[in-house]
């Protein structure tokens, strides 16, 4: 391993013993989360009865391991190149990481900025990457001549250090990957603090790491005051949104790239205004509606990337509608065009799992930044 990279595994403890969280009877559900969803040769829906919390937790898994099942079968199913799962999801080593985008200090790193955004998106992408090494080169290139590492069981996440800025970024889900299975489906709530109940899944995967990350920020900011950035896609995004908010006096801001949801209505309630969170959203992207309401809730703004690749916060319900209505209709017609019409039937049908590609989130902030 060259110099500068440090490798940290060292287990904390974040949360003691889980207990589910209490249902709200009354969650009001919004346009952009809603609770049903079509998906080609298979009908998900969710529905919960007052009556039978158990139930409602029950069909909540199904659905989220009926989506992950989905995924899981395309590794193999040899698609046509540009909607493949390696070409969507497979570490990435081809990608032009931060050609184009850079992390400015110009603004306010506790206001949006879509310059950021476009660099968290590539960190987010590049974190799927296995060597180390490359994370470095590529890191050094941008600007941050130091990355220390933290693995342990499934989690990994890299501390991008200069002495403008920090960012830390957590990897999402890995393909065929059982602990980060194992993760995802543990969907039965913990406390998180005295914030309120959030997914135990998430919070036992950030405490695997997050005491050696604690320490070196504490360090590192002791040593220099400056921003810092947390960061990451799907699982990873879920692991930043945690981290923001257990070190919510230290991060400047969160930026996720189709982050589930994350905690309960409390959770959410108790934490929205203390760190500024910004939720990117590519268009049919899946996972942001999961796990379903009304045992979690999304907090935040949302930064909805269209299909004709528009950046809106906080978008009407019927942009959405209209927007997602394109995006399948544009998916269908490009795998008639390219693939369908030549007899090849390999293409993956689904928006849902396509727009939820991290490499199609930096694509996207790219040609949204274009038209910005």
């Amino acid at each position: 391993m060259s110099s500068g990279v440090q490798v940290h595994s060292f287990p904390t403890r974040l949360a003691q013993n889980v207990k589910r969280d209490s249902i709200s009877r009354n969650f009001a559900r919004s346009p952009i989360e809603s609770p049903s969803l079509r998906l080609p040769g298979t009908f998900i829906r969710f529905h919960y009865q007052k009556q039978q919390p158990i139930s409602c937790i029950l069909k909540s898994s199904l659905s989220i391991l009926a989506v992950l099942g989905l995924a899981a079968a395309m590794i193999d199913s040899g698609f046509a190149e540009s909607y493949s799962h390696k070409a969507l999801y497979a570490p990435n080593k081809e990608y032009p990481y931060f050609d184009a985008t850079q992390l400015s200090l110009e603004r306010d790193a506790g206001e949006f900025d879509l310059e950021h955004a476009r660099f968290l998106a590539e960190a987010s992408l590049l974190a799927y990457v296995k060597e180390t090494e490359f994370i470095e080169a590529k890191l050094k290139k941008a600007g941050f001549p130091e990355t220390r590492f933290y693995a342990h069981k499934g989690t990994f996440a890299f501390l991008a250090i200069r002495d403008t800025g920090l960012v830390l970024c957590f990897r999402g889900s890995e393909s065929a990957n059982m602990p980060d299975f194992t993760t995802d489906t543990k969907i039965i709530q913990a406390p998180f603090k005295d914030y309120g109940t959030a997914h135990s899944g998430f919070i036992e995967a950030l405490e695997w790491v997050s005491d050696s990350i604690d320490a070196d920020v504490s360090q590192l900011l002791e040593e220099n005051p400056r921003p810092v950035w947390a960061t990451g896609h799907s699982l990873g995004a879920a692991l930043a949104v945690l981290y923001g908010i257990h070190q919510h006096e230290q991060v400047s801001a969160v930026y996720t790239m189709g982050a589930p949801r994350v905690g309960g209505i409390k959770f959410a309630k108790n934490v929205e205004k203390l760190v500024p969170m910004f939720r990117l959203i590519n268009d049919n992207d899946i996972i942001p509606r999961l796990p379903t309401p009304p045992f979690y809730k999304h907090f935040g703004s949302i930064y909805f990337i269209t299909s004709e690749n528009e950046l809106i916060t906080d978008p009407p319900f019927t942009k959405l509608w209209e927007s997602r209505r394109k995006g399948h209709a544009s998916l269908i017609e490009s795998l008639y065009k390219q693939h369908w019409k030549q007899g090849d039937f390999s293409g993956i049908p689904i928006d849902y799992l396509v727009d939820h590609s991290p490499r199609l989130y930096a694509e996207a902030l790219l040609a949204a930044s274009k038209k910005d």
